[in-house]
């Protein structure tokens, strides 16, 4: 009964990871083609391209401690209920 949250809270997992990491390798390349030049251009760029990337890690984040609540931590979701008209 827990296998689709489980998938669900992996794929979200790794999407903010794949999500981060694409912005390490996005700074990195203007740090690396700005270096020695101006450097106030690779900063201001990280900063802005940075803002949605914060912005949707924290309206997703919340779903994720949703699922894991209600996977792990609550004994009522998804679980079998005992059916009091049965045979």
């Amino acid at each position: 009964m827990q296998l689709l949250p489980s998938r669900l809270m992996f794929g979200i997992a790794t999407l903010f990871l794949s999500i981060v990491t694409m912005m390490v390798a996005f700074s990195a390349s203007f740090f690396l083609l700005y270096k020695g030049k101006l450097e106030w251009v690779p900063i201001t760029i990280t900063c802005l391209a940075g803002v949605p990337v914060i912005l949707f890690v924290k309206m997703q984040f919340h779903l994720l401690v949703d699922i894991y609540d209600y996977t792990y931590r609550s004994k009522y979701h998804f679980k079998l209920k005992k059916r009091s008209l049965c045979y």
